[in-house]
């Protein structure tokens, strides 16, 4: 896995469909732009499908990054969840109130799959600020009595190189030096 397939490159087109929600939220479109907001809604469904294959790529198992990295992959993907959430919800009222304003105006045929896509990306949301948090969380005290045994240890000569040790693991041998 690559750095740039973690986290998708276009985290703008998120930002600028939030600033198209933002807009209609208050100035909703009418019949004669339906295509505007079925574009609206295809690219906020894209967005949400986006963000399941970053979520999934972030958390495959079996897959290892460095920690600073991975935590600031983890803080972009917390912005994109929220960003992505967001523009569900204004995206779902918009919808609804296109309903209610225009009651001959045909459904879109993408408009049920906004709610279904909004309690995924919520979930998402949920579990990139558990992952951020758990990340960020305080790292325990060192055992200053365990580093000085292990300082004792390596002074009387019962330590060993860790290219000795490398070198042992590659030919698989044993972990524990016998």
């Amino acid at each position: 896995m690559t750095a740039t397939s973690m986290v998708p490159p276009d985290v703008g087109s998120a930002v600028h469909l939030q600033n198209q929600a933002h807009s209609w939220e208050e100035n909703p479109p009418t019949p004669d732009r339906a295509e505007s907001l079925e574009q609206l809604v295809r690219g906020v469904l894209q967005q949400a499908s986006i963000l399941r294959l970053a979520w999934s790529l972030s958390t495959q198992e079996g897959e290892a990054w460095e920690m600073g990295w991975y935590r600031e992959r983890v803080r972009v993907m917390e912005f994109l969840s929220d960003t992505v959430v967001d523009i569900l919800a204004r995206t779902q009222k918009i919808l609804e109130r296109c309903r209610q304003e225009y009651p001959e105006w045909p459904a879109l045929a993408l408009a049920g799959e906004v709610a279904a896509s909004s309690h995924a990306a919520k979930d998402i949301a949920t579990k990139v600020r558990q992952t951020r948090q758990w990340l960020e969380r305080p790292q325990p005290p060192l055992n200053a009595e365990m580093i000085r045994h292990s300082q004792e240890a390596l002074d009387r000569g019962e330590g060993e190189e860790i290219s000795d040790l490398i070198a042992r693991i590659e030919a698989e041998g044993p972990l524990v030096k016998e």
